[in-house]
């Protein structure tokens, strides 16, 4: 999720949009319209957070839009795994049909 969340010193979950995104195009598209869109993620969490904080977390995020999905080791490591394998690769090897040059083809008279 591009959204980095914090627990201040006074207790308070704050949200911010993640600035290190591996897509800096993205976040600064987020920073304008991120409420134009649901964006249902994972979030990493430090293992001591209660149910208790989960639901705080849940209800600020949704504020703006964003659903955390949360998964236990096993299950991350699992997705990961998948999505190193298969996900990944589907996704970035591709060519773009607009970016292929059919100059070399004649059609016929």
């Amino acid at each position: 999720m591009p959204i980095d969340v914090v627990k201040d010193e006074s207790g308070k979950w704050t949200a911010s949009l993640n600035s290190n995104m591996m897509y800096p195009a993205l976040y600064a598209f987020l920073q304008d319209n991120y409420k134009r869109f649901k964006w249902v993620s994972y979030l990493e969490l430090p293992e001591e957070v209660t149910e208790e904080d989960k639901e705080n977390i849940e209800r600020m995020l949704a504020e703006r839009n964003f659903f955390p999905v949360y998964l236990d080791s096993r299950t991350y490591l699992k997705f990961m795994e998948y999505y190193e394998k298969v996900l990944y690769p589907f996704f970035h090897n591709f060519v773009c049909p607009s970016a292929v040059s059919y100059t070399h083809l004649t059609l016929p008279t």
